[in-house]
């Protein structure tokens, strides 16, 4: 994606660059995140920062918290020649 002329470079402060991270979820999730930051005193962007930051993964990089998909999957009975 090009850039937009006469925009700088958005960074954090120790100069890490700066990415966009976007998703939906229900209304009433975003409010409810919209609280936390606004409780906390934080952007909503540092809030979902510190989120991700603070889960714990395992080897693969799935959280701790969620059982993957894959995991549920049954294998298939193929046949070979």
């Amino acid at each position: 994606m090009s850039s937009v002329r006469g925009r700088s470079h958005r960074t954090f402060p120790d100069g890490e660059p700066m990415a966009r991270l976007q998703g939906r979820v229900r209304i009433a999730t975003r409010r409810k995140a919209n609280a936390a930051a606004d409780a906390a005193g934080i952007t909503l962007a540092a809030y979902i920062e510190a989120l991700v930051n603070r889960d714990e993964v395992d080897a693969n990089g799935c959280p701790l918290w969620l059982e993957p998909r894959i995991a549920d999957q049954e294998e298939l009975p193929l046949k070979t020649a």
